[in-house]
């Protein structure tokens, strides 16, 4: 295929920015122009999104691959988005050189380490419009028009601003968060129903194995999702806090007292009654905040993560086999399983602590994030910024920025990272 993508990067001049060839593999049979490019490039086997609105929600272009024998493969540009970028005045100064990630990306796809032209005007005399590579760690490589004429395809199209959300929490394979009006939104896997979400609005939501519950603006429950334990039939009562486990469910009531149904593996709630303003939920362990600021962790089984520390807490987080909690001097203690460095927290002060399976991350006073553990899936590399709220599932990670927008990264096996608000392109895998 080398030689096939020499010859492509000479004539793309040629081409791009005009009719689409057809494609000659049409016999019954024979493979179709996306299938013959993907076994040699491993990208594009269905049509890959290279340009968004500004909120992330609208797809402005897209591109295909095209086959010839005479050149081999190539990628075409949508017609609209050939039309809207034909309609505008032609660009000035489009990048030209390869960039770090170009270089990278090449590497593996055996394409574009300069940038491709994949739009022109009707005489084919102007490019309108060049394709480059982009990498991030959570997703690997990705492909994006240039800067010119991704904002020409936005100022032609009316887009919605990014949507706003107050709450966040990340399930072993789903994602759930509330809205700015209060409704819910949830995405990822959803074998059981774990994103349907049901309409109505919310105050706090949580995220489980294979359900999630969400209390409502009237203080009562709603869950949803799997339901083999009874981890999504709910207690009747109001609640100001919920917490959803592997297979389990813990809520605390308006009075402060605790309430927790589904999956024993975990415990029904610790052994003597208390008053509790804050509660959290793993796979077989959960843990709780007392009105006095100690801490409780209970079991069905004698394990590690019940193996509270002594202190005052203002926040807890509990995960697969280990917890952290952050104490009233803003430092942060974890314990438990260390398999993979996970209850190994840096130095510093913190507000909001978050667990996943075998990674933990939290929120510095300065609003920045670290995170630790394992980094499989890229779960603990964060992107740069500043973040009110931060939620940790079994390989992947959420957070909401300050301006209100979700940041996801780690596993997207189940499209658990793709928040409704995400501003990264699409992975094209490999």
């Amino acid at each position: 295929m080398k030689h096939w993508v020499g010859l492509v990067m000479a004539v793309w001049t040629l081409l791009f920015g005009l009719a689409a060839i057809a494609n000659p593999a049409s016999a019954q049979g024979q493979q179709t122009a996306a299938e013959r490019c993907f076994e040699h490039h491993r990208f594009g086997a269905q049509p890959v999104d290279v340009a968004k609105s500004a909120g992330g929600q609208t797809v402005l272009a897209q591109v295909s691959w095209g086959y010839h024998d005479s050149i081999g493969c190539y990628l075409t540009l949508d017609d609209a988005a050939l039309a809207a970028l034909r309609a505008a005045p032609p660009p000035k100064n489009l990048p030209s050189a390869p960039t770090d990630a170009s270089r990278r990306c090449f590497e593996h796809h055996k394409f574009g380490e300069n940038p491709v032209d994949v739009a022109k005007t009707a005489d084919g005399q102007t490019v309108l419009a060049r394709l480059s590579w982009g990498y991030h760690s959570t997703i690997g490589c990705f492909l994006v028009l240039d800067d010119i004429s991704l904002a020409t395809l936005r100022d032609a199209y009316p887009t919605q601003a990014a949507p706003q959300f107050t709450a966040i929490a990340a399930g072993a394979r789903h994602s759930c968060a509330i809205r700015s009006d209060q409704t819910l939104a949830c995405w990822g896997s959803n074998l059981s129903g774990e994103i349907d979400a049901p309409s109505g609005q919310y105050t706090a939501v949580a995220a489980g194995g294979s359900h999630s519950c969400a209390i409502k603006t009237d203080q009562t429950l709603a869950c949803w999702g799997h339901n083999l334990r009874h981890q999504a039939s709910p207690r009747p009562g109001q609640y100001i806090a919920i917490a959803a486990g592997e297979s389990h469910s813990c809520a605390v009531k308006t009075d402060q007292t605790l309430a927790c149904w589904g999956s024993n593996n975990a415990g029904r709630g610790p052994g003597s009654p208390g008053l509790y303003t804050a509660i959290a939920a793993g796979v077989f362990h959960s843990c709780a905040i007392r009105t006095d600021q100690n801490l409780a962790c209970w079991t069905r089984w004698d394990t590690d993560p019940t193996d509270t520390p002594l202190g005052q807490y203002t926040a807890i987080a509990v995960a697969h086999r280990h917890s952290c909690a952050i104490d009233t001097d803003h430092a942060i203690v974890c314990w438990g399983d260390n398999e993979s460095g996970q209850i190994e927290a840096p130095a510093g002060q913190y507000t909001t602590i978050a667990a996943g399976d075998f990674h933990s991350c939290a929120i510095r006073t300065d609003r920045t994030i670290a995170c630790w553990g394992d980094d499989s899936s890229g779960q603990i590399y964060a992107p740069t910024g500043q973040y009110t709220a931060i939620a940790a599932g079994a390989f992947h990670t959420c957070a909401i920025r300050t301006d209100r927008t979700i940041a996801c990264w780690g596993s997207n096996h189940f499209g658990q990272t793709d928040a409704p608000s995400s501003q990264l392109g699409q992975p094209v895998g490999g």
